[in-house]
């Protein structure tokens, strides 16, 4: 039976760089990595989507993991397993938000402000404006040069089916976002697509997340879990 583990990236940095990890997100990828060594943990190869931010989180628990002398097995990026276009859903539909609702026109120039700051909390919650770009994308209110909600569960559906169906019985490490962790959740559990934003809203940056996969097909073994995280106050959610 192959166990397929899914690792959320590291916490990014502020909101106009996102995209790197912060102090934090670096501790958290170089503990992930530390404690799967140290449980004598076996892949057979590793994929990583293509943003920066997982790559760097897999960049470091490979240091990690080298450092206990381990070997990395091979590793391929996979652009499949990206997060959606956070920073395209802002720029295509913010503007055209902005011009018709003064009330978000309003929230979104004062978080715009307070991000300039990058020591604000505003980098680490998820505000009104945010849900109002998203359900924007969601409805597919606006046309958008942007990937779309159907066509983003397309490709996670896809790179899912793409590694439950691979050759061999070996382990597999795929260091991804907690959107694409949400949707294979609620794709092996029967749940609507849409529950894929909760799982995510709840989602530990380098939680770990394992599903197996049988004869009769995948089955969830654990979801977000954090043991490499246990103290240090490094549990975060943004």
């Amino acid at each position: 039976m192959r166990m397929i583990h899914f690792f959320r990236h590291g916490q990014g940095g502020p909101r106009e760089r996102y995209d790197r990890l912060s102090d934090a997100g670096r501790r958290q990828a170089w503990e992930l990595g530390r404690y799967l060594a140290s449980h004598g943990c076996r892949f057979d190869a590793v994929i990583s989507g293509g943003l920066q931010r997982q790559l760097e989180t897999a960049r470091i628990a490979r240091e990690a993991w080298e450092a206990a002398g381990r070997t990395w097995p091979e590793q391929v990026t996979d652009e499949a397993w990206n997060e959606f276009d956070i920073e395209g859903l802002f720029r295509e539909l913010a503007p055209r938000l902005a011009a018709e609702d003064a009330e978000f026109r309003r929230q979104y120039e004062a978080v715009r402000r307070e991000a300039a700051d990058p020591g604000s909390d505003v980098h680490r919650r998820w505000l009104p404006c945010d849900s109002a770009v998203l359900q924007a994308w969601l409805e597919e209110r606006y046309a958008a040069a942007v990937e779309s909600w159907p066509e983003f569960q397309r490709r996670i559906a896809g790179a899912f089916q793409a590694l439950t169906q691979a050759p061999g019985d070996g382990d597999l490490a795929v260091f991804t976002s907690a959107t694409p962790i949400g949707l294979v959740m609620s794709r092996i559990l029967g749940f609507p697509p849409l529950m894929a934003l909760r799982l995510a809203g709840v989602s530990y940056n380098t939680s770990v997340t394992t599903v197996a996969v049988g004869p009769e097909g995948p089955a969830l073994v654990t979801f977000n879990a954090t043991p490499h995280l246990d103290g240090g106050g490094l549990r975060t959610l943004r």
